[in-house]
């Protein structure tokens, strides 16, 4: 079983620079399922767990977890460019 959080989610998300749509594309599910379970109001199905946590991962996320239930995100140096950013150097 995959111990993804929905805040872990969206700080993947806004480190991606993704839009709810475009994850949802990418996990192959609907904007709404990202939107009910970000906002805490329903768990998806394990599969949509299990999917977004290795979208996200291939994407060069990674999920921590403490022993003290803390969870966060961070994004490793050699993540892929994430679409639709652009290069902040002129």
């Amino acid at each position: 079983m995959v111990n993804v959080r929905p805040e872990q989610v969206r700080g993947a998300r806004a480190m991606l620079g993704w839009s709810q749509d475009e994850l949802a594309g990418r996990v192959g599910v609907q904007r709404r399922v990202i939107l009910d379970f970000e906002s805490g109001r329903r768990l998806p199905h394990e599969s949509t767990i299990e999917a977004l946590h290795r979208v996200l991962s291939e994407s060069g996320i990674t999920f921590t977890h403490t022993a003290d239930g803390s969870v966060g995100v961070y994004m490793s140096r050699t993540a892929p460019i994430a679409a639709g950013t652009r290069s902040k150097s002129r």
